[in-house]
This record gives C-alpha cells, sequence and structure tokens, in this order.
C-alpha cells in the first residue's frame, strides 16, 4: 500500500464508547506504519499503527492529550507472514485494565511500554465525525503510507466484539486463521473491506454501504492470510530498496537479497521484469545462501550455491570451492526472465521473454538443499544501478500488470506461459506439492 491508500468522511459514531477494529496485516516494511486513522488534526485524533520501535501503537487524543493509550513491548518485525490483529474498546466496562485489548493471532498482548486506560464512560477518539475521516494506510495528512498487505479490514462503530469473531485456532495445526465474520453489528460508520473487488478496493461488504474511496496506486494482491506468497525478503540484506510490497528492488552495490520462501522439493516458476540502468548488471536466480553475500566472493561456509543467469549468455554457479564462468552479466531493461527450479529432476531453466535460453542440469535433486529465489547487482562498468520487479504469481511488475497472462498459471498470473507441471511459490502450493 505504499503511497496509497484508502479514506471516508464520516459522521457521530453509534455509540462513542465502544469500538472494535480487526484486520489481516502483512508487513512489508519496518518502523512507523499507520494502519487506521481517525483524525481532525494532530490534537485531536485516533491512530493505530506500527510505531518507529516496530511495536503497535493506539492512541486516543483530545486537545492534545491522550485519554487512551496503548504500545507494546513486543516488536513485530516478520515481513514474511500475516499478523491478525484486533483492537477492542470498551469504556463502560468495570475493570479499567480491560476496557482496551489488543489481541495479535488469537493472543492477548498484556505488555506494555506505555498503557493508559481510558477513564469509565469516556468517548473514544476513533468514534468522532471528522473531515479528514477514516484513513486506511497513512497517518491522515498524505504521510507515513503503510508498506504491505491488508486483508479483511473491520471496523464495528458503537460494537465491542469478541475476538473470535474474526478468526479461529485450526484444529489440526494448532494456526490461527482466518474466520469470516457473520451476524455482526457494523453501526452508523462500520464496514468490511474484502478487497475482492480489484476495480473497487474501497468496497464496504457490511451491508451498510460505507464505501471507502481509493488514494494512490493501490492493487489487489493474490497473497492473502490463506495463501501467503513468496516475496523479495528485506530482511535478508541492507544494500537493496525495497518497494511495491517487497515485489521491486533496486541495488546500492554489489550485494544480493533473497526470496521469503525457500523449497527443498518439487517443481517452482517465478518471473522479473528489469529495471533501471542498462550499464550494470542484475543477477536473479535461486540460491540456498540464506542471507546477503557479495557476488564477487565465493561462500566460504555450508554447502551453499548461487545459481543465476542471464540473456547473454553469462551463468554464474557460485559453490563452496568457488565459482565458474564469472564475468558481468548485462541485463537489458524491460526484460522478463523467467525462473523454472526443478527440486525433484534437478534442474533450473531460464527464459528470456517466454524463450527457454539455459537449463542447468546440475541443481542437487536429493532434497539436501533449500533453495530461494536470489536477486543481485553487480558494477559493469558505471552509470546508475540496476532493479528487477517481480512476479511471484500475482499478475504485476511493480504497480504495472502483466501485458496478457501465459498459460499454466495454475491459478496465478504470469506473463509467459508456465512450464506444464510446474507452480507459484506459494504456502498451499508448497503443501500440495512441495
Amino acid at each position: 500500500m505504499a503511497n496509497s491508500s484508502l479514506q471516508r468522511s464520516r459522521t457521530a459514531g453509534s455509540t462513542k464508547t465502544k469500538f472494535t477494529i480487526s484486520m489481516w496485516v502483512k508487513k512489508s516494511a519496518n518502523n512507523a506504519k499507520y494502519l487506521m486513522v481517525n483524525r481532525t488534526d494532530d490534537s485531536n485524533r485516533a491512530l493505530f499503527q506500527f510505531s518507529g520501535n516496530d511495536g503497535l501503537l493506539f492512541q486516543s487524543k483530545y486537545s492534545n492529550s491522550n485519554n487512551a493509550a496503548l504500545e507494546t513491548n513486543r516488536k513485530f518485525r516478520d515481513t514474511s507472514g500475516w499478523y491478525h490483529i484486533v483492537l477492542v474498546g470498551d469504556s463502560t466496562l468495570s475493570t479499567a485494565a480491560d476496557r482496551t485489548k489488543l489481541y495479535v493471532n488469537g493472543v492477548r498482548e498484556t505488555s506494555f511500554a506505555s498503557e493508559t486506560q481510558i477513564p469509565s464512560g469516556e468517548h473514544y477518539y476513533i468514534n468522532e465525525a471528522t473531515t479528514n475521516g477514516f484513513r486506511i494506510g497513512e497517518k491522515g495528512d498524505g504521510s507515513d503510507y503503510f508498506d504491505g498487505y491488508i486483508s479483511h479490514c473491520v471496523f464495528l462503530d458503537g460494537v465491542a466484539a469478541a475476538y473470535t469473531e474474526f478468526g479461529e485456532t485450526d484444529s489440526t495445526s494448532g494456526i490461527w486463521k482466518f474466520k469470516s465474520p457473520s451476524g455482526l453489528t457494523f453501526g452508523t460508520n462500520g464496514f468490511h473491506l474484502k478487497f475482492e473487488n480489484s476495480a473497487n478496493l474501497g468496497l464496504d461488504s457490511s451491508g451498510q454501504t460505507n464505501n471507502l474511496t481509493v488514494n494512490g496506486n493501490l492493487k489487489q494482491a493474490l497473497d492473502t492470510p490463506s495463501n501467503v506468497h513468496c516475496t523479495m525478503n528485506p530482511l535478508t540484506t541492507t544494500h537493496h530498496t525495497f518497494s511495491n510490497a517487497n515485489l521491486s528492488i533496486n541495488g546500492s552495490d554489489s550485494k544480493t537479497s533473497v526470496g521469503s520462501l525457500g523449497v527443498n522439493t518439487g517443481k517452482w516458476y517465478w518471473e522479473a521484469k528489469i529495471t533501471g540502468s542498462t550499464s550494470l548488471g542484475q543477477y536473479a536466480g535461486a540460491t540456498t545462501i540464506e542471507n546477503e553475500n557479495h557476488w564477487d566472493n565465493a561462500p566460504t561456509s555450508g554447502a551453499a550455491d548461487v545459481r543465476t543467469w542471464a540473456g547473454n549468455g553469462n551463468y554464474h554457479n557460485y559453490t563452496q570451492s568457488g565459482n565458474t564462468a564469472d564475468s558481468d552479466i548485462i541485463s537489458t531493461t524491460g526484460t522478463v526472465y523467467g525462473y523454472a527450479l526443478d527440486l525433484d529432476n534437478g534442474t533450473m531453466k531460464y527464459f528470456v521473454n517466454g524463450t527457454l535460453t539455459h537449463t542447468d542440469s546440475t541443481i542437487p535433486s536429493d532434497n539436501s538443499k533449500t533453495f530461494f529465489p536470489v536477486s543481485g547487482t553487480t558494477n559493469s562498468g558505471g552509470g546508475g544501478w540496476q532493479g528487477a520487479d517481480y512476479n511471484f504469481g500475482s499478475g504485476n511488475f511493480g504497480t504495472t500488470a502483466i501485458t496478457s497472462a501465459g498459460s499454466n498459471g495454475n491459478g496465478s498470473l504470469f506473463e509467459y506461459d508456465v512450464p506444464s507441471g510446474y507452480y507459484a511459490l506459494n504456502t498451499k502450493n508448497i503443501n500440495t506439492y512441495g
């Protein structure tokens, strides 16, 4: 949602003493990021966000003074998985500590760096009428955008609901999972954003017709709490700039970053579209290295591999004992590279704009190594740095949709035909085909 958000002006709440917020969230970046705000100005507002310390922070403020506030000691820094967050406010409760409650993945947060429980019967600012109104994914003044994914965003106006209305424990895995809310009272300003309609992402599914307006270049994603898709992982390097929910990278020196999902069995396909300068090289492929590594130095510990190739025929095969064909790769801006990793038969196929161009037949097929998508940049004579927009099946390169979907996507959207028997890197496919 970076540089995009949703908003709606609003009237006074049904009951200003009670509210519920539920949302599923996958972060793409850490530091201060806003989830939901109802704001007149900085002195009169309610905000719910990830703080600068990566804790969860809620404030209800009148005349520049908090009448309710919570900030967790716990830090939320996972950029690969989804969090289910529920915030419940009810100032009518007799026990002060129960008036504002926070749950993450079905567990109540009880350890706070700061805690101000609302006085009995006072109003939460989240339920006040404001001209700026609700903002989902930014501060309320067009700044501090949330960078990541949000699914099933619910606001109940004047209702304090149980967190179990929105999630439940899977009886087999014990994992907290999505539960579709039903039979709830949403109140005057309540809404339920499912994000199912790509042409109207602010559509309210609560029955209240409290639709929100989209600001910026908001995109629908196939990445959901029920099916987590691979992205590039910003926690593996400090040398790349990540954007578009970690599907776009830009280099700043000769370092690598890896994907958020790894596999050691099965057949997997993904794409990368080259961006930036044409004078520097963009490497991409697969690796067993789980963190950054300089391209010019072979790994010195562990049985690590980096397998990359690009359209001019240069091929890198870094192993513990050294590397081969170590020459710079200059990729063409706009070219779409496809990667088909077969860990059952030990091959890695490289496609250029849909045409098979190179096959590496030395990939281990004994399931002894876990491979991740990898991306890196090398200096090849000056100029700006190259980058890449990755498509792990969402159907977008950066903020631009693919031109036309190829065949064999098996529910995923790629620019070119997916080789038969290969699948997108997501948790449902890994569970079924991995």
